[in-house]
């Protein structure tokens, strides 16, 4: 299924710490977005799109498929943090005017934490593969004060 709407709707995220554009599919298990590289991009340096970047991509295509999820409850979009990465392996970093495609697969769901694999594909080319494990926020307060 494609989504069409907002991107916005499914991620805490809000400019310019948005590294998603389009919500392509969504199922209990997978969730496949994309992104057009721009230059206004915070990731991006003489026309390079950055790791760093390519991982919030991923942490971010989580959360949009997990905000889909809950929208179909009427529930709002949960933050989360990046806990862990490992298995990172990169391939090549996408240049501005390309479209990524990512694609997420639930490894483990604990509730309040995450495994994923994360994969970005430029075109068919497997460019970034890694494991992540995200940590859901039941409350955005961080700190006590």
């Amino acid at each position: 299924m494609e989504i069409a709407d907002n991107i916005l709707e499914y991620i805490p995220q809000r400019p310019p710490f948005v590294m998603i554009d389009k919500l392509v599919s969504v199922s209990d298990t997978v969730t496949t977005s994309q992104l057009l590289i721009s230059e206004e991009n915070i990731f991006c340096e003489d026309g390079v799109f950055y790791e760093s970047g390519m991982i919030e991509n991923v942490a971010q295509t989580v959360a949009a498929g997990a905000g889909f999820r809950l929208r179909e409850h009427e529930a709002e979009p949960l933050a989360g943090v990046i806990g862990v990465i490992k298995k990172l392996k990169v391939v090549k970093r996408p240049s501005t005017g390309e479209i990524v495609t990512t694609k997420v697969s639930l490894l483990t769901d604990l509730g309040i934490a995450l495994a994923v694999e994360g994969k970005i594909f430029l075109q068919k080319e497997l460019i970034l593969s890694c494991q992540m494990n995200i940590f859901i926020l039941q409350n955005t307060k961080l700190f006590n004060s």
